[in-house]
């Protein structure tokens, strides 16, 4: 399965290829916050980066403004994909449990990493889409993702991560990549 199923990319990345990166991303920025001194358990971190996205196998990827278009349809959406994850991950003796780190996927700590990652993975697909292969039809994705971005550092859980500044250097620099590919 594709992600950006509603816009054309020049070097198409499928739900794999996109959780591959948000699991080494998130992997290398906690190994950055472990270096400061933050208490991270990288075996949570890493189990919910791998399964963030895996209701994406059978609903897609649904771009953010359909996602978000109402609060009814949210809530389908919602709905869709935590059936569609729960047929995924029933089959395993641990599936509950696979359920609950779906679900809290991006919650705590470990789960703030994994958001971030997350986000990041669209700017890299964004700056390398823009300016590795000149496709400009994928720019739109660039307003929604900076909001995204002050987003997160609004929610940065300070009282969970001590190195805060860490992590609003990479924000600021994400942020500034999407300045980059929208001139």
């Amino acid at each position: 399965m594709d992600r950006y199923s509603q816009t054309r990319l020049s070097n198409p990345e499928s739900v794999l290829e996109h959780t591959g990166w948000v699991c080494m991303c998130s992997f290398f920025i906690a190994m950055e916050l472990k270096h400061l001194g933050e208490d991270i358990d990288i075996g949570l971190l890493m189990s919910k980066a791998v399964i963030h996205d895996i209701e994406e196998v059978i609903v897609g990827d649904i771009a953010n403004p359909t996602k978000y278009y109402s609060q009814k349809l949210t809530s389908e959406i919602q709905s869709l994909s935590g059936q569609a994850a729960s047929e995924l991950l029933s089959p395993f003796s641990s599936g509950m449990q696979l359920m609950d780190i779906w679900i809290e996927a991006k919650m705590g700590k470990e789960g703030y990493v994994v958001a971030l990652a997350d986000k990041l993975a669209v700017v890299y697909k964004v700056e390398q889409e823009v300016l590795g292969f000149g496709n400009s039809t994928i720019k739109g994705h660039i307003k929604g993702l900076r909001e995204a971005m002050e987003h997160l550092r609004s929610e940065l859980p300070a009282s969970e991560i001590e190195n805060a500044f860490l992590i609003n250097g990479i924000i600021s620099e994400a942020i500034e990549i999407c300045s980059k590919v929208t001139k």
